[in-house]
């Protein structure tokens, strides 16, 4: 949507948000921080999508928040019996080898996709660097970035092969 009818919707989706706050907090279906966080939440974003620039990354906890707020907001007219049948008993059992690969797995996410864009975000800078100062060295220490960003890049198209193949 564009124009008027686009702002105005815009705007509304915000407005609702803060409005079903205010309304849950009167009817004592949340707490004050949640009042007050969820709205600060909800102005702060909209005021950085208009102010600054909008980052396609930011909605996903838009969406997040919204979704949270309707959730915490709706009110449903279940005794707590009702509502312990339709909840299933967690299972509280975790194996010390779920720990371990989830550990593994997340050191490893982290290091792909942290550490080394880091490193070859720090190699093209210094890349740079050498550039400006002694070309024939800039293009030797600009072949090393590439092939550090060549490699995460690899890295990263093997990963997403792999789950393409399993799906």
């Amino acid at each position: 949507m564009q124009g008027l009818v686009g702002l105005l919707s815009y705007l509304a989706i915000f407005l609702v948000g803060v409005l079903s706050l205010i309304k849950a907090y009167k009817g004592k279906n949340v707490d004050i921080h949640l009042l007050v966080i969820g709205s600060a939440f909800l102005i702060g974003h909209l005021v950085q999508n208009v102010t600054v620039f909008e980052d396609p990354t930011s909605y996903l906890y838009l969406m997040f928040w919204l979704a949270l707020i309707s959730r915490m907001t709706y009110k449903l007219n279940l005794t707590p019996e009702q509502i312990k049948k339709l909840t299933p008993a967690p299972d509280k059992n975790i194996s010390a080898g779920l720990i371990i690969t989830v550990g593994v797995m997340a050191i490893f996410l982290v290091f792909v996709c942290d550490i080394q864009p880091a490193r070859a975000n720090q190699m093209t800078l210094s890349a740079l660097r050498e550039l400006s100062t002694n070309p024939s060295l800039g293009l030797e220490a600009m072949k090393q970035a590439l092939s550090s960003i060549l490699r995460i890049l690899t890295i990263f198209g093997v990963i997403c092969l792999e789950q393409l193949y399993k799906w």
